[in-house]
C-alpha cells in the first residue's frame, strides 16, 4: 500500500510568549497544501503558564482565521513548564491559497509567560 501524502511540523524547542494577542508558535506552511485539497489536521501540544492566577489560550488558525471550536482557555493549577497541560484538536479543512496552519498561544492578562 502506498503511503498517504502528509506533512509534519515538530517544534523541539519550547516556544514562549507574554503577548495578550495570539502569537504563532508552530506552523505548517501553505506550500504543504494543494489549494482545494481536503486535509485532516491533528494538533497536540504540551502547554503551560507561569502564573496560577492567570488563564491562557491556545487555538488553531488557517491564515488569520481561527478554526471554529479549536480555542481552549486553560488556567494552570501549578505554574511553570513542569506543570503542563495537553492541548489537542483536529479539523477537516479545504486548503486555501497562501494560508499556513498555525498553533497560536496568548495570555489572557499581561505579564505571565505562556509556553508550548
Amino acid at each position: 500500500m502506498a503511503a498517504i501524502a502528509h506533512a509534519v511540523t515538530e517544534q523541539g524547542t519550547r516556544q514562549t510568549t507574554t503577548s495578550t494577542t495570539y502569537v504563532a508558535v508552530a506552523s505548517l506552511a501553505s506550500s504543504n497544501f494543494v489549494v482545494g485539497g481536503v486535509y485532516l489536521i491533528r494538533v497536540t501540544a504540551i502547554t503551560d503558564g507561569s502564573n496560577i492566577n492567570t488563564q491562557y489560550g491556545a487555538r488553531l488558525t488557517h491564515g488569520s482565521t481561527e478554526f471554529s471550536g479549536t480555542e481552549a482557555i486553560l488556567e494552570p493549577m501549578t505554574a511553570g513548564p513542569t506543570a503542563s497541560y495537553t492541548y489537542t484538536t483536529h479539523v477537516i479543512w479545504t486548503a486555501v491559497s497562501g494560508e499556513a496552519v498555525n498553533l497560536e498561544l496568548k495570555s489572557l492578562s499581561a505579564g505571565p509567560t505562556i509556553g508550548a
